[in-house]
């Protein structure tokens, strides 16, 4: 039996004018919502393109690595994709093609994603490869062997890269023995490590039917699709989920700097940023407008510098089931990257004692809006948002009132949230460049390590 919801438009509705009063409210989605015997749930969404796309979410990601085994889920799920009990990868593939469908995945901390298209004709024939490869993946040595080989080689290339390295070093550094401190990929040692069988134990423990929703864009009558999912996806046992019990992680009390000694590059990169908070927390309104506050602050700083090289920099808040991470990344010529690093911590003080600027505060919510509503426009980015209200826990309400929330971040309420989240001690640099002299920029930022 199909529920359904309150739904007056796919998309939002936008109120006229630029959000020069209350930012605009956004519609519900329409959708439908049914669940198969085994606790799986299947959101139906009218189809306003000429394909059908799916997402399909686990709600169990690389947060659930056991310790030592990082890279065990991401590992899990390619191997998945390379061997069924009925056919190999290069046979799904091949299949796929002929159905003129397209299938990918992607493993992030909190959630597992399988998403794809097809022409709506052959909808039904798509999700049942993605059902074989969910329901009936084949473990055996010589697929574990050759994706383990590549993934290898694939974390192997990264290590003298310095976006690789500098990412993982501030994972580490910023959130230590929380599951969040380590890369998705893993690394060469714990890579390693692995057996065909930590494989198989670990799809037994995170994909369960009741901890997966699948949303589907698909016009007309949905019974005939939901009848023939029934029979593909119905053998899936359901299972008693893991619990999301970790630990959390803790803000230092000191600032930190470490430097990745990379001499003679002549360019530098740095990351910067602190804790965050769940995407379930009030203040997550607050650090979204911060993230695009600094984002508009961005151009001023690269003026100030005056440099006539390429810089390339971007601010990036992320937040999930945990506290997450609000990171500023720069990759600037040595001579320069640092004073980035201090514009970015004078105006996190600036803004803490309240000097803020009225017309790039109320941008700065205008923009994180329309990120919302850019997201919510694209079929893929609408049900990735509706999924993950549930995997977050904040329900529909989160996407329909986004815009009044982020119009009650106030002055006075943005700048208690700073003054709780980003006080200096709780900031963490990373940078990769020559060691000797960037420790000697960073003197007056506070303990400083170099790591070889």
């Amino acid at each position: 039996m199909i529920r359904r919801f309150i739904s007056p438009t796919l998309f939002l509705a936008l109120l006229p004018a630029s959000l020069t009063g209350a930012l605009a409210q956004i519609s519900p989605p329409q959708f439908s919502k049914t669940a198969l015997l085994n606790g799986m749930e299947v959101f139906f969404l009218p189809n306003p393109e000429p394909r059908s796309h799916f997402v399909l979410m686990i709600q169990n990601g690389a947060a659930f690595d056991p310790a030592g085994k990082w890279g065990l889920t991401r590992l899990t799920v390619q191997s998945m994709l390379e061997k069924t009990e009925r056919r190999t990868g290069d046979q799904l593939r091949e299949d796929l093609a002929l159905l003129g469908a397209e299938l990918d995945a992607r493993v992030e901390w909190d959630a597992i994603y399988f998403q794809g298209s097809a022409p709506p004709e052959r909808l039904a024939d798509a999700l049942n490869v993605l059902a074989e490869v969910i329901v009936r993946p084949a473990f055996d040595e010589e697929v574990f062997e050759s994706v383990r080989a590549e993934q290898l080689e694939e974390v192997r290339a990264g290590a003298d890269d310095p976006g690789e390295r500098t990412a993982e070093v501030f994972l580490r550094e910023l959130f230590g023995l929380n599951p969040y401190g380590h890369t998705v990929n893993g690394t060469v040692q714990t890579l390693q490590s692995l057996l065909l069988n930590d494989l198989k134990i670990q799809y037994r423990k995170l994909f369960l039917p009741n901890q997966t929703q699948l949303a589907v864009f698909y016009s007309g009558d949905h019974t005939p699709l939901f009848s023939g999912m029934a029979r593909s996806w119905g053998s899936w046992v359901r299972g008693e989920a893991a619990p999301f019990t970790f630990r959390r992680a803790r803000a230092p009390d000191t600032a930190r700097a470490l430097v990745l000694d990379q001499p003679g590059a002549g360019q530098g990169l740095l990351r910067l940023g602190a804790l965050s908070v769940p995407r379930s927390e009030p203040q997550f309104y607050d650090l979204k407008v911060l993230e695009q506050y600094l984002t508009l602050s961005l151009t001023d700083w690269a003026r100030e510098v005056t440099s006539k090289a390429q810089i390339r920099a971007a601010v990036r808040l992320e937040a999930g089931r945990m506290p997450g991470f609000l990171q500023l990344t720069v990759q600037a010529p040595e001579g320069e990257l640092v004073q980035y690093a201090f514009r970015f911590r004078d105006l996190l003080e600036r803004l803490r004692n309240g000097e803020i600027d009225p017309d790039r505060f109320k941008e700065a919510k205008e923009l994180a809006f329309l990120e919302m509503r850019r997201q919510l426009e694209d079929p893929r980015g609408l049900a990735r948002q509706l999924l993950e209200v549930h995997l977050h826990g904040v329900g529909v309400s989160f996407l329909t009132t986004y815009g009044i929330r982020l119009q009650r971040v106030k002055p006075s309420r943005f700048q208690a949230t700073l003054t709780e989240l980003l006080a200096p001690s709780s900031l963490l640099l990373v940078a990769a460049g020559d060691g000797a002299f960037l420790k000697a920029q960073l003197e007056e930022w506070g303990r400083v390590r170099v790591l070889n």
